[in-house]
């Protein structure tokens, strides 16, 4: 099987459900990856938000007022610390081998993308509040949570890493630009 870095898929093309079904675990693999899946922290929060949603959905919307209180007060340094973590993760790095990919999906995603956009909402006539919010969306930069999933999955978070970092840099171009292209 043919493997590039560590946790990527193989350079043939096969999907990961060949590589899968061709792994020498089986079956084993399979309840591996299922298991590192299940115990994902940010499933799990999605599977809790979506689990209270539906009680409160039937009682009202809110929170009692100590839970919101005291969520807040962790939320509000979230951003900040996640930033701090993929800094901590480039300055980990001992070399520049992820600019060169990252590079290329960043401007995939931050400038193709937005072309893109634009060129879908003329053909299908999409209103003005429809192509700004999926603009805004394009030029936003690359999730934090691509690094923490790279971490937990076995992926590559140096790539992560830079790949947010350049993102980051670039949004700062591309959101301004999208923002005057969505008045």
């Amino acid at each position: 099987m043919n493997r590039g870095k560590r946790g990527s898929l193989p350079a043939d093309g096969r999907s990961i459900g060949h590589v899968l079904a061709a792994h020498s675990e089986g079956h084993g693999l399979v309840r591996k990856v299922g298991l590192k899946l299940l115990t994902n922290p940010l499933i799990l929060a999605c599977l809790a938000g979506l689990a209270w949603n539906q009680p409160a959905a039937a009682r009202g919307p809110g929170l009692p007022l100590i839970l919101d209180r005291s969520l807040g007060l962790l939320g509000v340094p979230a951003l900040p610390i996640a930033l701090l973590c993929v800094g901590c993760g480039l300055a980990d790095t001992r070399s520049i081998d992820a600019t060169i990919p990252s590079g290329v999906a960043v401007m995939l995603k931050n400038v193709l993308a937005i072309l893109l956009v634009i060129f879908l909402a003329r053909q299908f006539k999409a209103g003005p509040i429809e192509t700004g919010v999926a603009l805004i969306l394009m030029a936003a930069p690359t999730a934090i949570a691509s690094f923490i999933l790279a971490e937990e999955l076995n992926g590559d978070p140096e790539l992560a890493a830079s790949t947010i970092t350049l993102s980051t840099l670039l949004s700062l171009i591309t959101l301004s630009a999208a923002v005057s292209l969505a008045l």
